[in-house]
C-alpha cells in the first residue's frame, strides 16, 4: 500500500468534498444553477430601476450604477455564502465525521471553495456580458484589489467557523443569523455609497468591516473613486487576524464536540 502523508489525505479529503457540494448543489437542485446566475442579475435590475426612479439618474461618482452595483454586489454575494455554508457545515456532513479522515475543518473549507469557484465564474460571465454591451470593466489596481478580496474571503470564512460553533452550541440562533445578513447587506454600502449617507451615522457604520472591504474594492477598481475618509485596510486586516484566531481557537476546543463523540 502506498504511505500518503497527512497533507496528502486532507488535501484529497478537500477534493473529494468540494465534488459532492458540488453535486449537491447543482445535482441535486434543478434550479441551483439557474438561480447562481439569476440573483446578482436580479440585485443588479432591482436597484438600477429603483435607484434610476428615486434619484432620476443612474450613475455615483461618474459612474454608470450597474458597474457601481456589481462591483460590490458579486463580492458581498460570496462573503455572504462563504459564512452561511460554513455555518451549515457540521450539520450537512455530520454523517461524514463516521470516517476518522474526515474533520469538520474540511467541509468548512471545501464549501469556502466551493462559493469561491461558484460565484468567481459567475462574476466573470457578468463582466465579460457587461464589456461586451460597452461598460468599461477596468480594474484599475488588480493587485491591491485581489489582496483586498482575499481578506474579505478570510474574514468571511473565520465568521463562518464562529457561526458554526455558535449554532453548534444554540441551533435556535441560525434564522436569526440567517436573517441579519439582510440588513448586513444595506449597511455595507452595497446599494447606496456611504459618502452619500448621512454623516452622524457613518462612526457607526464603520464598525462593520464589511464596509471598509467594499469601499476598498471600488477604488481599486475605479481611479476616481473617493471612499469615505474613514476607510481603512489596517482595520480590515485587524479584522480578518481576529475572526480567523477566534474562530480556530473555538474550532479547537469545540472539535470533539462538532464531531458528535460526546454529545452537543
Amino acid at each position: 500500500m502506498k504511505f500518503r502523508s497527512p497533507i496528502d489525505i486532507t488535501r484529497s479529503v478537500i477534493f473529494a468534498l468540494v465534488l459532492r457540494e458540488m453535486r449537491t448543489r447543482f445535482g441535486q437542485r434543478r434550479m441551483g444553477a439557474f438561480w447562481m446566475i439569476a440573483e446578482p442579475l436580479l440585485h443588479l435590475i432591482m436597484f438600477t430601476v429603483l435607484m434610476g426612479i428615486l434619484r432620476n439618474r443612474a450613475d455615483f461618482h461618474d459612474i454608470p450604477y450597474p458597474v457601481f452595483l456589481l462591483v460590490a454586489v458579486a463580492p458581498f454575494i460570496l462573503f455572504r455564502g462563504i459564512c452561511l455554508l460554513v455555518m451549515e457545515g457540521v450539520n450537512a456532513n455530520r454523517a461524514l465525521f463516521a470516517y476518522k479522515q474526515i474533520m469538520p475543518l474540511d467541509t468548512f473549507i471545501a464549501r469556502a471553495l466551493m462559493q469561491f469557484c461558484i460565484t468567481s465564474s459567475v462574476y466573470i460571465l457578468v463582466t465579460a456580458g457587461f464589456a461586451w454591451y460597452g461598460f468599461d470593466m477596468r480594474i484599475s489596481q488588480p493587485l491591491e484589489w485581489m489582496l483586498t478580496l482575499a481578506a474579505g474571503i478570510a474574514f468571511s470564512f473565520g465568521l463562518g467557523v464562529i457561526l458554526a460553533i455558535v449554532t453548534n452550541a444554540a441551533p435556535d440562533v441560525r434564522n436569526i443569523i440567517r436573517m441579519l445578513f439582510l440588513p448586513l447587506y444595506f449597511i455595507s454600502g452595497v446599494v447606496y455609497p456611504p459618502s452619500h449617507m448621512s454623516p452622524a451615522i457613518i462612526p457607526y457604520l464603520t464598525w462593520n468591516p464589511y464596509l471598509h472591504i467594499i469601499e476598498l474594492l471600488r477604488t481599486f477598481v475605479f481611479p476616481h473613486y473617493e471612499p469615505i475618509p474613514q476607510t481603512s485596510p489596517a482595520y480590515v486586516f485587524a479584522c480578518t487576524l481576529a475572526a480567523l484566531f477566534i474562530g480556530l481557537g473555538l474550532y479547537r476546543v469545540r472539535k470533539l464536540k462538532l464531531l458528535a463523540i460526546t454529545g452537543v
